[in-house]
């Protein structure tokens, strides 16, 4: 019994084992080919490993038993252990002969679990046999001392799909890959695609197609997809996020295969943005069954020409007067491929065109315009004409209507009231014009006469307040008869005097209202005709400005006058800044001048150090004033010459030459010439200020950081205030991109120069026995009357720079930090207070407290920042930055005063 037991238990241990075995191999791949339908697998597991430094690496496989078809498609199965790869993420690039498969696998999958991605691609021929195919892998990581491993599984499969044929049955359309994964890009488009393909029978078929999918939460400035077929943009259309999308599209087919792409496009977004569970499905579409429901007739529109004409009869009211004002509003759908057709369009009465257009599909709502009859009972027609490049079809809709109102008469005795608008709401862009127009048409039955046409209107914005500007223009058969500009002005009733003949007069009333972005209110827009007073003397048309007269007199400034003084005092204010920079020249209470290897060495001193800087043999301290000199003789030249072209519009205006002004054309040879010149002038100027002190130059020459928000501290107010008043005058809404890459620029070449400034020649120890034979010069001109013990490990020199560390010496002396003069010790408790130019000492920016002479203080050798000795030891053991301009620093930097 003991002997069966055992046996039984032995057999049971024996089948555990075995079937543990076969899972062991079924999970780790051991059995070598797993092949499915028409379909491979890699028969081993690949693994790259990767650093910063990594190059690429290929694999060299054989397939056996391996089938490629027209269409097929690569799913790889991967996994990534340790740090991820930079931001080009990790390329895989599969060889098939001469076919090329690229697979670049993002960050978001680096997270050290299990992925699959797909990818479809296409092969020339029909391929059965063993094939030998090349895997290259290439990925590096961002930093030195990271490294990661990337290992393709042996699961991965590469098999043939079969391309639909479709019919007019929906059918799912093969999709790869079927999901999305990726991080967007803080500034641009990031972009992904899934790929599908069809066949088309004809050349003139069309796929319906359905796209569906989830997306996760992110936040992004926008988001949409782009269809392509064979890389062509077909249509582009937005999509929500944290969402489930489904999207219906017609794209046309040409005869064969078709590979179309939905391109998933993610603008200005930083997180992780996924797409799954894509699903895309499509059947043929006949257009015919496109027709929507409420459409009154359609017409085909077929390559390459369109013109087809619609009968409006039936939406004409019922009248027996013949002349007639029309208000017509087409509404329209066009069905058929998104590469909108070119259309223009004309309103006949019989075979009279009384009112025609352009670019019909400009007006994707419909359009609606104004014309008039003078044999409404005849029929009125609409047609439309142009080109097209695909199939599709017209449909004007029941919606369309045609409002009358019979043409008003008048004669020499009459008086015609008319209200054009009674209440309008629009709303302005903010930059530029809001431009809308009326008009109305009138039968003047009477001879040559002169009328007066008085006209109103009331305009508003949305806080009941007058719009900043706008401008009225007046046409009378197409020409201008009253045309001025209004600012701030909320009711407006004037009056002007036209000569009319006997015909239809067509008045149209143009307005274009500045807004700036608000919603704005137009009421009672009307005129009122009546016969001219018989002593008023009729202008003649074309219209001239209504201040214009025979008598008047051009006024003509003195332009030298004007010159003479602004040149004049740029003259004074060159003198006194020469007289000033010379006086800065001069002042050299603790500067002195070292030769070294024949070469003059300036020192200055701040906080205790001597030191100087040299920029490639060239001398901050004497030459940046000659700079200084130099932007500001180019200042004061561009300044006269943008004067000079003020003063020329001026005497322009003043001689009314012209109606109206600008100082600038934009998009013209002469665009911004005026601009220019006060932006060039104001750069120049700005440099010139904040260079005017040398001490503050030379402080912040260390910190590019500080130095470059100080520029921009001057000069973008400056600017912003230009740009304010340009796009006042000229109202316009293209400056923005243009000023910003122009203050970009500058700043940037400013800061290109600083930093050409600072580099350094390679740093070799002058001779230090030569320097010690010069240093009883030096101690003169600082003041000492005794020599200073000067040791190696006290002077830092470099052939560009040398810094004596006064501080090293047995001096004990303290400078006080805006004007570097010599600070005496009190030891009253109180702050130290320079003597020399009254300020007091720092405040420690630890403890915000004045420092005062009886405390330890402490000074960082980089920076020259000084602080209480026990403040900066207990801020040091939390943070080794300074505290005030936050370089990193250490104890052997810190020195006691």
């Amino acid at each position: 019994m003991k002997q069966l037991t055992r046996h039984f238990l032995l057999v049971i241990l024996v089948f555990i084992v075995t079937v543990s075995l076969v899972n062991v191999i079924n999970q780790t791949g051991l059995n070598k080919f797993q092949i499915s339908i028409n379909s491979v697998t890699i028969d081993e597991n690949i693994l790259y490993s990767y650093n910063s430094t990594s190059t690429e690496q290929n694999f060299t496989l054989e397939l056996n038993n391996f089938e490629l078809q027209e269409y097929n498609s690569i799913t790889i199965f991967f996994l990534f252990l340790g740090d991820k790869t930079d931001s080009n993420g990790m390329v895989v690039t599969f060889y098939l002969n001469q076919t090329k498969v690229e697979i670049i696998l993002d960050q978001i999958y680096q997270d050290s679990v299990e992925h699959s991605f797909s990818k479809s691609f296409s092969y020339p021929i029909e391929f059965v046999e063993s094939m030998n195919i090349t895997i290259s892998c290439k990925g590096k990581t961002s930093y030195f001392f990271e490294s990661g491993s990337f290992q393709i599984l042996s699961t991965s499969t590469i098999e043939p799909i079969d391309i639909p044929v479709l019919d007019e049955i929906q059918t799912v359309l093969p999709c790869n890959p079927s999901q999305l994964g990726f991080y967007g890009l803080f500034s641009g488009v990031k972009s992904e695609y899934v790929e599908t393909a069809v066949y088309s029978l004809n050349d003139s078929s069309t796929l319906n197609v359905t796209l569906s999918f989830d997306t996760n939460s992110f936040s992004a400035n926008s988001q949409y997809l782009e269809a392509k077929i064979n890389d062509t943009i077909i249509k582009t259309e937005s999509f929500p996020a944290d969402s489930s999308v489904t999207v219906s599209m017609a794209i046309p087919l040409i005869q064969g295969k078709n590979i179309i792409r939905f391109h998933f496009c993610v603008y200005m977004c930083m997180g992780e943005i996924w797409f799954t569970n894509i699903v895309l499905s499509g059947k043929l579409q006949v257009l015919e069954d496109l027709i929507p429901e409420d459409c009154f007739d359609w017409f085909p529109c077929n390559n390459p020409t369109v013109d087809c004409t619609f009968n409006l009869s039936s939406f004409k009211p019922f009248s027996v007067v013949e002349e007639q004002n029309l208000l017509v509003s087409i509404y329209y759908e066009y069905i058929g491929s998104e590469i909108l057709p070119i259309l223009d369009y004309q309103l006949l009465s019989k075979s009279d065109v009384i009112f025609s257009g352009n670019d019909l599909f400009s007006h994707p709502n419909g359009i609606t315009f104004d014309s008039y009859t003078l044999s409404y009972s005849s029929d009125i027609s609409f047609r439309v004409y142009g080109t097209t490049t695909e199939e599709g079809i017209f449909c004007l809709l029941n919606s369309s209507k045609i409002e009358i109102e019979p043409v008003p008469t008048i004669d020499i005795n009459d008086t015609l009231e008319k209200i054009v608008a009674s209440s309008e709401t629009y709303d302005t862009p903010s930059i530029g014009a809001l431009t809308v127009n009326f008009k109305d048409v009138i039968y003047f039955d009477s001879q040559l006469s002169s009328f007066n046409l008085s006209f109103s209107l009331n305009l508003y914005n949305e806080f009941l307040s007058p719009v900043d500007q706008f401008i009225l223009r007046i046409k009378l058969n197409g020409s201008l008869v009253f045309f001025q500009s209004f600012n701030n002005k909320q009711t407006l009733t004037d009056d002007i005097i036209i000569e009319i003949t006997r015909e239809y007069q067509e008045i149209e009333f143009i307005l274009s209202i500045y807004g700036g972005g608000l919603i704005v209110t137009l009421e009672e827009l009307s005129y009122v005709l009546s016969a001219a007073p018989e002593e008023t003397t009729s202008p003649s048309n074309p219209f001239v400005p209504p201040n214009q007269t025979s008598d008047s007199k051009p006024i003509n400034p003195s332009k030298i006058t004007l010159m003479s003084i602004s040149m004049f005092l740029d003259v004074i204010a060159l003198v006194i800044l020469i007289w000033h920079l010379d006086k800065k020249n001069k002042k050299t209470n603790r500067n002195a001048q070292v030769e070294l290897d024949e070469e003059k060495y300036e020192l200055l001193f701040n906080g205790g150090y001597a030191k100087t800087e040299r920029f490639f043999n060239f001398n901050v301290l004497g030459n940046i004033r000659k700079v200084l000199l130099a932007a500001t003789g180019v200042y004061i030249v561009l300044k006269n010459v943008s004067y000079w072209l003020i003063l020329e519009k001026l005497v322009t205006i003043a001689s009314n030459e012209t109606a109206s002004f600008s100082f600038v054309f934009w998009g013209k040879f002469s665009f911004n010439l005026f601009t220019t010149i006060l932006f060039a002038s104001s750069f120049f100027w700005f440099t010139a200020i904040i260079n005017s002190s040398t001490n503050t130059f030379y402080k912040d020459l260390h910190n590019l950081n500080r130095f470059f928000f100080k520029y921009v501290k001057y000069i973008f107010p400056v600017l912003g205030a230009l740009l304010f008043i340009y796009m006042k005058i000229n109202h316009l809404g293209k400056l923005f991109p243009w000023s910003i890459i122009t203050s970009v620029s500058f700043s940037v070449l400013f800061l290109g120069y600083m930093q050409f400034g600072k580099q350094k020649k390679e740093q070799s120890e002058p001779s230090l026995a030569e320097f010690f034979t010069k240093r009883q010069v030096f101690l003169s001109k600082i003041g000492k009357e005794e020599p200073i013990k000067i040791s190696k490990e006290v002077i830092e020199t470099t052939t560009e720079s040398i810094t004596i560390n006064l501080n090293k010496v047995e001096t004990n002396q303290l400078f006080c930090y805006y004007c570097d003069a010599l600070l005496e010790r009190v030891d009253d408790g109180g702050p130290l207070i320079c003597l020399n130019c009254g300020k007091k000492t720092r405040k420690c920016e630890i403890c915000i407290k004045y420092m005062v002479a009886n405390e330890e203080l402490v000074q960082i050798i980089d920076c020259g920042h000084i602080f209480h000795r026990n403040h900066l030891i207990e801020w040091m053991k939390v943070k080794r930055i300074c505290p005030t301009c936050k370089r990193e620093i250490n104890d052997d930097l810190i020195i006691n005063l």
